[in-house]
């Protein structure tokens, strides 16, 4: 867990656009995960 912080961390610390892009993509996927297993309930 404490590698994958540091290498996110590296990342955003290099190319903080791009990574902050990446990880917005990512993070919208979270709210669609939590709509669309509430709905298969």
């Amino acid at each position: 867990m404490l590698a994958s912080a540091a290498m996110v961390f590296n990342q955003l610390r290099a190319d903080l656009t791009s990574s902050a892009i990446g990880l917005l993509i990512v993070a919208s996927g979270i709210p669609a995960y939590y709509l669309w297993d509430r709905k298969a309930s």
